[in-house]
C-alpha cells in the first residue's frame, strides 16, 4: 500500500443567506457566508468508496436555511454555535467534531430626513460598512461520554485604522542590512484581522460584547479626540489594544490580533525643485506601500491563564 488515510473532512463552503427580521415598520438584515466542516468515521468513503457514512454538502448547504427560518439569532457567532449543536446532535454516529465559519456582512442603517424633516436612522434602508467584515466561529466535539462541548470565537477581518502623528519608531537594532531611518513621528496605519474566544460558562452576550470590542480596538488606537495617543510602535499599540479588551468584556479569555504595519513613505520631491514639508517642517506628501509590509501578531490572555 503505498499510503495511508491520516486524516479527513468534507463540509460546504460559501453558502451565502440573508434573514430580514420584520418588527413592524422597523426591520432588520442579516446576511451570512457559512463555511461548514465535519469530522466523522469517514475514512471508508475514501479508501473504499463507501458513502454510507457521508453527510453531503447539499444537505450540508439545505440546513443552513432551515436552521436560518427555524431558529433566533442575531449575530454571526450566535448562528455558528446553532449550525454545530445542530450538527452534533442531529448526527451523533456521523460526527464527531464540526467546525462552522460565519462571515457577517455588516449593514448599517442609512440616517436621513424622515417625512417630517427630523434627521434619523432609516427604518429598512442600509449602507454597507467595510472594507471590514466580523466573523463568528464555532468548534462543537462530542466527548467520549457522549457530551456536546462547544467553543465560541468572535472576530473581524480588515479593519482598517490610520492615523498621522502621535506614533514613532526608534532605537531598534540595526546592522549593515539596516536602511530604515528613525521616525520620531511617522505616520501610522493597519489593516488588522483579529479574533477573540468567548468564555461560554459567562453566557456571553454576543451581540453587545462584540460592538464593545470593536469601539474598545478603535478608541485604544486613536485616543482622545483632541489629543490622541502616543505609539512608540505597533508591538505596543498591539499589545495594549488587547489589554483593553480583556478589561473591558469579562466574557473574553484571549484575543489575537494580526496588525500588518501598511506604510505610508514620503515621496521625494526634490528632483522637481520642491520641498516636501508643510508649515510643521514635517514631510506631507506620501505614497501607500502594500507590499512588503511589517507583520505584527500577538496573543493577550488574562494572568490567570497558563502562557
Amino acid at each position: 500500500m503505498a499510503a495511508v488515510l491520516a486524516s479527513n473532512h468534507h463540509g460546504k463552503g460559501r453558502v451565502r443567506v440573508t434573514k430580514v427580521i420584520r418588527r413592524g415598520p422597523v426591520h432588520s438584515v442579516l446576511q451570512f457566508n457559512v463555511e461548514i466542516l465535519l469530522d466523522g468515521p469517514t475514512n471508508a468513503a475514501f479508501t473504499a468508496a463507501d458513502n454510507s457514512l457521508i453527510i453531503p454538502t447539499d444537505t450540508q448547504k439545505n440546513t443552513v436555511y432551515v436552521l436560518a427560518k427555524t431558529t433566533s439569532f442575531d449575530c454571526a457567532e450566535q448562528f455558528a454555535i446553532i449550525v454545530a449543536k445542530h450538527f452534533l446532535a442531529t448526527y451523533p454516529d456521523l460526527v464527531h467534531r464540526c467546525r462552522v465559519m460565519v462571515k457577517e456582512d455588516t449593514w448599517k442603517r442609512v440616517r436621513t430626513a424622515d417625512s417630517t424633516g427630523k434627521t434619523r436612522d432609516h427604518d429598512h434602508a442600509f449602507l454597507k460598512a467595510g472594507p471590514h467584515y466580523l466573523f463568528g466561529r464555532s468548534e462543537g466535539t462530542r466527548q467520549p461520554c457522549g457530551r456536546i462541548s462547544i467553543r465560541a470565537f468572535g472576530g473581524v477581518k480588515g479593519l482598517t485604522l490610520f492615523k498621522t502623528t502621535q506614533s514613532s519608531f526608534t532605537n531598534f537594532h540595526k546592522d549593515n542590512n539596516t536602511s530604515l531611518p528613525e521616525a520620531e513621528d511617522r505616520l501610522l496605519g493597519t489593516c488588522m484581522d483579529g479574533e477573540w474566544e468567548y468564555d461560554v460558562l459567562r453566557s456571553p452576550d454576543f451581540s453587545g460584547d462584540r460592538a464593545k470590542i470593536i469601539d474598545v480596538l478603535v478608541e485604544q488606537f486613536a485616543g482622545p479626540a483632541d489629543k490622541g495617543v502616543y505609539s512608540p510602535s505597533v508591538q505596543v499599540t498591539c499589545f495594549q489594544m488587547g489589554s483593553a479588551v480583556l478589561a473591558t468584556v469579562p466574557s473574553v479569555s484571549e484575543c489575537t490580533f494580526y496588525m500588518p504595519n501598511v506604510h505610508n513613505l514620503p515621496f521625494d520631491l526634490a528632483k522637481y525643485g520642491l520641498v516636501n514639508a508643510d508649515q510643521t517642517g514635517l514631510p506631507h506628501i506620501f505614497y501607500p506601500v502594500d507590499e512588503p509590509h511589517g507583520i505584527i501578531q500577538a496573543t493577550m490572555k488574562r494572568p490567570s491563564s497558563k502562557l
